[in-house]
């Protein structure tokens, strides 16, 4: 008989093994999964809201295209150059932190595959600028760079509003603007 107890305890260690492992492979997957459903729904969701806000901005274009308006032309000379078009897509500021060290700004970029990332803060007059590449990240594209930001680059701590731009040859996207305190 003990012969046949010997070979149990191993057969038993392996399939308990087997289960744990089996267990973590689950648990990963349904992290992952649940992750990239919520990424996905928030993604549809501001796609769903930049579609209304360009509706109403072109049924307000066109309800104020009055004579006055194409009488008023400028000096090409002292033109500011035309605003980048706006592609489909979005950006979303997904987290933002400061501390001593830097700034991180967490992104979300849906709709767009190539481009440069350009996050602007703003503090009363003061502006400061950061690039990173867009970049992919398992299932999604996010901006790659701004982990963190120095913090010698901003000149006062306080809080500043933030807001991230991805632009590439076919134009723009904007984020909406979020605040994050410099310590």
């Amino acid at each position: 008989m003990k012969p046949v107890k010997n070979k149990r305890k191993p057969l038993i260690l392996v399939t308990v093994l087997l289960l744990i492992g089996l267990a973590a492979v689950a648990a990963w997957y349904l992290l992952i999964y649940e992750k990239n459903t919520q990424t996905e729904s928030q993604s549809l969701s501001a796609a769903s809201t930049q579609g209304d806000q360009k509706t109403e901005d072109s049924q307000s274009d066109q309800t104020s295209n009055t004579p006055a308006d194409s009488n008023l032309q400028s000096d090409p000379a002292s033109s500011t150059p035309a605003p980048a078009p706006q592609i489909p897509g979005s950006v979303t500021i997904t987290s933002t932190s400061g501390n001593s060290s830097g700034v991180t700004v967490g992104t979300l970029v849906s709709g767009v595959t190539s481009g440069t990332c350009t996050a602007t803060f703003q503090k009363g007059g003061q502006t400061v600028t950061d690039t990173a590449p867009l970049g992919l990240q398992v299932s999604y594209y996010l901006c790659k760079g701004f982990n963190p930001i120095a913090r010698n680059k901003f000149p006062q701590a306080g809080e500043w509003t933030v807001q991230v731009t991805v632009k590439n040859n076919q134009g723009e996207l904007k984020s909406e603007t979020k605040k994050v305190t410099i310590p």
